[in-house]
């Protein structure tokens, strides 16, 4: 048995109202409503779809994997241009605290500064992270 939404019109005390039943047919929904609520007329009637009580099937697995997925080109993205990332971080944040004094030329000096220094730093980790130099223990 399925369950079956109507918009119906219940007269001038109630007017419109949002109606379910359960029925085997959507015409034998249109005279429950008409017969159970007195209903004058019925709109939008339809079969109401993985609602309570009706099992439904989930894509949440179908989710994961796209978000683990999303999380995983993210970091990949993040160390493949970390210069460009940082040196975009730096600039923002140069340029939100020059626009904090009020003068534009301060702001575009912060703003190349921080940036530089934001490309210079993430050059450096990612040439660490990249370099096949063997670790040295030092032993006392």
């Amino acid at each position: 048995m399925a369950t079956y939404r109507a918009k119906c019109w219940l007269g001038s005390s109630s007017g419109y109202q949002d109606l379910e039943v359960k029925a085997n047919t959507v015409t034998g929904a249109k005279e429950q409503f008409e017969r159970i609520y007195g209903a004058e007329q019925v709109i939008n009637l339809s079969e109401v779809r993985g609602g309570s009580g009706e099992s439904s099937s989930s894509s949440g697995s179908g989710e994961g994997i796209f978000g683990l997925a999303l999380i995983v080109g993210a970091i990949w993205a993040l160390m493949t241009f970390l210069p460009w990332v940082l040196m975009g971080i730096g600039g923002f944040f140069g340029a939100w605290a020059g626009n904090k004094t009020g003068k534009v030329s301060l702001a575009i000096i912060l703003s190349l500064l921080a940036g530089g220094f934001g490309y210079y730093q993430g050059d450096k980790w990612q040439q660490e992270m990249n370099s096949d130099a063997p670790v040295e223990q030092i032993k006392k």
